[in-house]
């Protein structure tokens, strides 16, 4: 009766987590996020194949962005100290060997959006891949 029990909460636990991640995976992206009002820094440029990814910015997103070394994306002042115009950053997270993420981080309230869980091979797939979301929500809307 008592393993039974664990066994019971242990799923019940597991599917909370699994419905949890698939909610979050589809809300990542800030309600107020709107890339024609802002400039979209990119933190790092890839060194994996960054051919891809100018391809993709120039080919398909219309919006203005910039490309940043990180550390200035966490000042507030300085070239980017108009959080308004430039309150998004996408930044790399959890890159490693195998496995790279793309985040996106407001500037203003210094929250991270780093829940696009998702692993690709290169940063430069993390970052077309979080890019497309940012256009399908601005379809979207």
């Amino acid at each position: 009766m008592k393993r039974r029990m664990i066994k019971r909460l242990f799923f019940i636990s597991i599917m909370t987590l699994f419905v949890s991640a698939i909610y979050a995976q589809k809300r990542w992206i800030p309600e107020d996020l709107d890339p024609a009002k802002i400039i979209l820094l990119i933190g790092g440029k890839p060194t994996d194949d960054g051919v891809e990814l100018d391809d993709f910015l120039k080919d398909k997103y219309p919006y203005k962005f910039e490309w940043s070394p990180p550390d200035p994306i966490f000042k507030k002042d300085g070239k980017y100290a108009d959080l308004e115009l430039y309150r998004y950053a996408l930044l790399p997270t959890g890159s490693s060997y195998s496995e790279s993420h793309a985040s996106l981080y407001d500037r203003k309230t210094g929250k991270y959006y780093a829940l696009y869980s998702r692993s690709y091979r290169s940063l430069t797939k993390a970052y077309i891949a979080a890019l497309k979301e940012i256009l399908k929500k601005k379809e979207s809307t």
